[in-house]
């Protein structure tokens, strides 16, 4: 339990280094928010972090089947067409 713990801090450091990122890109100028809103971004990178990390450990485990042979096909796909 202490390490699934220790990896959901990792993604929050992520989150709130991504958020600091924009906070600091608004207050130069350099980006203009719209519609978007911080908590958009934080929640839109923390939930995309964690369907990854649980990804990566699927394909870890699993040597067979549909989840790793797509996503070599879109992993090679991408390579492929996308330059």
């Amino acid at each position: 339990i202490l390490g699934e713990k220790r990896q959901y801090g990792w993604i929050s450091l992520i989150t709130i280094i991504y958020l600091l990122i924009e906070y600091l890109f608004l207050q130069l100028g350099i980006y203009e928010h719209h519609w978007w809103q911080y908590y958009m971004t934080a929640l839109a990178i923390f939930i995309y972090q964690v369907i990854a990390k649980l990804w990566f450990e699927n394909l870890n485990r699993i040597k067979h089947g549909w989840l790793r042979s797509s996503t070599f096909y879109f992993v090679g796909f991408v390579i492929l067409h996308y330059p």
